[in-house]
């Protein structure tokens, strides 16, 4: 069985917003989240994402250790400048309990580690976006 028809959900495609410094991740993501019947917009810099496009979102996706600036940083900002209300998840590959304490200090909704593969975090999204 694929990724995609172990979580496809059917409906309308929803759009997430994914920031990640590699062009790799990125790439795999796209992928992965398109099979899985998302919209994509990715970014390698949290600076290259405007607050439409964050106000268009199901939910945004950000990695923690990027090169010039940490995720968590990047959620708190979005929570607190920008109002965002959306779910966020950090997706990172730092040890799970490290991500849950950054996920719970900067406002995130969850965390998902890279080592537990894309369906993990397409699985926590999922769940995310059902909730009335």
């Amino acid at each position: 069985m694929s990724v995609t028809d172990a979580i496809r959900m059917p409906g309308a495609r929803r759009k997430i917003v994914a920031i990640d410094d590699s062009r790799t991740v990125l790439a795999s993501l796209r992928r992965s989240l398109t099979e899985a019947g998302f919209e994509v917009q990715t970014a390698c810099d949290p600076g290259e994402v405007s607050p439409s496009d964050v106000e268009q979102a199901a939910a945004v996706v950000v990695d923690v250790q990027m090169e010039h600036v940490y995720g968590d940083d990047v959620v708190s900002f979005l929570r607190g400048a920008w109002q965002v209300a959306v779910p966020i998840f950090l997706f990172s590959s730092l040890p799970i309990e490290e991500l849950r304490m950054r996920a719970r200090a900067s406002g995130a909704n969850g965390a998902v580690c890279k080592s537990d593969g894309v369906a993990a975090l397409i699985s926590e999204l999922n769940r995310a976006l059902e909730r009335p």
